[in-house]
């Protein structure tokens, strides 16, 4: 006895060994690609938009209907994930109460455009749609990217002649490629 208790020696004991949790076998389920699901595109772009619209305090973003065509004939490479980061992106860049245009898009998914719209009649291209509902400066943007596009595609991208027809000097015309990223 030490001091009034009892002393006792016992052997402790090592912690039990785990063992090796034994899983079931899974048969690997089927990938299903999202390119072969576009029929679930525009819900999910509408979610995607009113989610990161919320999350970044830009109400009232819509979406237009050749924007939304581009998505839907897009060949995503990716999953699910790769639509919400675009998404995100256009959320991001554009004002409160925009309308997204494909001109808002990324250079991937604009160029992959195939086909021409079903309202725009193949020898009319001289006229430019723009929606009055979103801000100025998306307008503007749309219409010159078109004007100064078509110019370079007449003059078979010669910049003094396509300057010219747009009435702009040859470094004006830089300019507005360098600021609409048109090369």
């Amino acid at each position: 006895m030490i001091d009034g208790e009892e002393h006792r020696t016992t052997k402790q004991r090592a912690p039990p060994t785990p063992r090796p949790i034994e899983r079931p076998k899974q048969q690997p389920a089927e990938q299903i690609l999202f390119r072969e699901r576009r029929e679930e595109i525009p819900a999910l772009v509408e979610h995607f938009l009113e989610n990161f619209g919320r999350e970044m305090q830009k109400p009232m973003l819509r979406i237009a209907d050749e924007t939304l065509e581009y998505l839907v004939l897009y060949r995503w490479p990716g999953n699910v994930r790769q639509l919400a980061n675009e998404i995100r992106r256009l959320v991001a860049m554009a004002e409160p109460g925009a309308v997204l245009m494909p001109a808002h898009l990324s250079d991937d998914i604009a160029a992959s455009r195939r086909t021409v719209p079903v309202n725009t009649s193949p020898r009319l291209f001289n006229e430019v749609i723009a929606r009055i509902d979103q801000p100025l400066s998306a307008v503007v943007e749309h219409v010159e990217r078109a004007a100064i596009q078509r110019a370079l595609s007449m003059t078979d991208g010669r910049l003094d002649e396509a300057a010219k027809m747009l009435g702009l000097s040859r470094k004006g015309l830089y300019l507005k490629r360098q600021r609409l990223n048109l090369g």
